[in-house]
């Protein structure tokens, strides 16, 4: 049964009991962004290659393409935020990994490669 809320056990956002589906995660960081405006809303956020939990990803382009947050327990990675295309679309994301058993990095470096692909369009 998916429920159309998200379901929040603890404050922390990082509690397996939380639940969560990427496309809520999509809604809500919409609802923030069209309410706050860009400019507050990516000064909150980790800026690829720039600031923050993915300072040292998205490096590959002079200019940043990728304001996000991360979340990371063992066995889960998931990183939502924003993302601007080569075309300047402003895009919301939310791609979460869980129960994997490779190391985290593998999982960063997987979402890594999608997030750099959507970027091209």
């Amino acid at each position: 049964h998916f429920s159309p809320q998200p379901i929040w056990v603890d404050g922390s956002g990082l509690s397996r009991y939380n639940l969560a589906a990427p496309s809520q995660n999509v809604q809500l960081l919409r609802e923030i962004y069209f309410r706050f405006g860009e400019r507050r809303v990516f000064n909150l956020m980790a800026v690829g290659g720039r600031r923050g939990t993915i300072k040292s990803l998205y490096t590959d382009q002079a200019t940043p393409y990728v304001y996000a947050k991360t979340g990371t327990l063992g066995s889960i990675y998931n990183l939502s935020g924003y993302l601007i295309t080569h075309s300047g679309r402003r895009l919301a994301f939310s791609m979460m990994s869980n129960h994997f058993t490779a190391p985290t990095s593998k999982a960063r470096l997987e979402t890594q490669k999608v997030i750099k692909q959507i970027s091209q369009w």
